[in-house]
This record gives structure tokens, sequence and C-alpha cells, in this order.
């Protein structure tokens, strides 16, 4: 990925965001064919006018990529030499959007640090059910945080969300997530994202893999952390009669390694 690759996915981020050639997730600056999850298994056939008999396939990676997201996270190994997260996320102002595929927040307020690496939080949305699993272990929901960084890198963190305690954050989203289609709600009211983080952010599974959602972009660093964060059944309930089944099927590791580092 490169910087141009990049500026183009910051661009289509603040006006579109689902989970970099970017979709929902982060955006190609450019025409996108409309897609959706129930033909995700032919998302690699897709063309510009929505036929899928005839090349060119501009999603063609979904299809005959090695490295796609999401994956099963059961048989990591043990990570010796892994960076740490830092995470400075920030209150802003609120602005949400429904994109006709989730829910979206853009938030340029907040910034990861791995290693030497800088990365500026682009936006946030929400998968349900959860797209990465832990063997037979799938949540009812899923966090993506998507972050670039200036020379070019991409990397999300994940965060799974099981059913629990009412969260305040997640609330005030819901309260301010647009019902209709392709529209943007921009608010008066502030929420860090910090509160939709676990405690601890240095135990989590990490990985090499792509967008879970069409252009399905490879070369994304993963960070899935390891313990969920609570949110209340009914909060569950409200999300899903915006968005239900907005996960992508799990992608084959192939040969990746996925690690994970436990302190």
């Amino acid at each position: 990925m490169n910087k141009n690759t990049l500026s183009r996915i910051c661009a289509l981020t603040l006006s579109v965001l689902p989970g970099i050639a970017w979709s929902s997730e982060l955006g190609s600056g450019g025409y996108e064919p409309s897609w959706s999850y129930t033909e995700q298994d032919s998302w690699g056939e897709i063309t510009d006018d929505g036929v899928t008999v005839k090349p060119p396939y501009p999603y063609a990676v979904c299809g005959i990529g090695r490295a796609q997201s999401p994956v099963n996270l059961a048989d990591a190994a043990q990570a010796k030499f892994v960076n740490g997260l830092t995470i400075w996320y920030r209150w802003a102002p609120l602005v949400v959007e429904n994109n006709g595929h989730t829910i979206k927040v853009d938030s340029p307020s907040g910034k990861l640090f791995i290693g030497n690496d800088e990365y500026k939080l682009l936006q946030y949305h929400f998968h349900a059910p959860s797209e990465h699993v832990i063997g037979q272990t799938k949540f009812p929901m899923e966090i993506h945080f998507v972050h670039g960084a200036a020379n070019g890198k991409a990397a999300v963190v994940g965060v799974l969300l099981k059913e629990g305690r009412d969260n305040p954050a997640f609330q005030s989203i819901l309260d301010n997530a647009p019902e209709t289609k392709y529209t943007t709600n921009t608010t008066g009211v502030s929420v860090n994202p910090r509160w939709l983080l676990p405690l601890r952010l240095n135990r989590f599974y990490t990985y090499a893999g792509s967008l879970t959602t069409p252009p399905c972009s490879e070369g994304i660093n993963w960070y899935v952390l390891s313990d969920p964060v609570e949110v209340s059944a009914a909060q569950i309930q409200q999300f899903q009669q915006l968005y239900s089944d907005n996960a992508r099927h799990l992608q084959p590791l192939n040969e990746r390694t996925v690690s994970r580092r436990s302190r």
C-alpha cells in the first residue's frame, strides 16, 4: 500500500466508510459497484455494471486473495516478540453515518502507536455478529477501529462485544444513528471511543489480513483484542434493528500465522 492509496482511503472514509482500494471500511475514491452481504460468495465477480458474467472485476481480490479477513483465531501461536499497542483516543463530536452496510463513526481525533509507527484513527464501525471467531465462539457484535499511517500502512483494531452491562458510549452512538441509509447525523454530543475498548489493550491476536468488505484490499495489520467489551442485550437488539448479519464469512488462513500476545 502506498501513500496515494492512504490518501484515497482517508478521503473516502470521511464521506462513506464497513471492516483501504477502500470500501465502507476505508474507500477507493471513485465509483464503487454496489454489493451486499447476501452475495458475498461472489463479491470477486461483481463488475462495474453489477453484472456477474464478464470482467473487469473491481473486487477480484475478494475471490482470489490469499490473505483475506476475517479468520478463526483459535490456533494462534504465543508470540514472544510482538509490539504492544498504545492507544490515545480523545473526546470528539459524534458524527454518525448509516452507509448502507453498517453504522460508522468518523473520528479523526485519536492515535494508535505500534512500535515506531504512528497511526491516525479514521473511523470505527460495527458488525453483527462478530466477524472474527475463537474456535466455536462467535460474539454478538464486533467493532473495527480503522487507522492509517503517513507511511502508507494500515491497522485495524478489532473489539469483540459480549452481552452484559449497558455501555453508555455505545448508547450515545445508537441513539444518534440515522435510520435512513446513506445519511449522516452530525450531533452536539461528544463521545470518547476509548470507552468502547477493554481495560487491557496488550492482550490481543494479530495477523496480516484484509478489509472485510469490498474491495477486500490486503496488507492490513489486524489486532483483535482478547478481552471482550460488554454491551447490553437491549443495545445489541437496537443495533440489529438497523443491521444484522452484516458479517463476512470466515476466510482460510492459507500459509499465514496468527500470533497471540497475552501481556
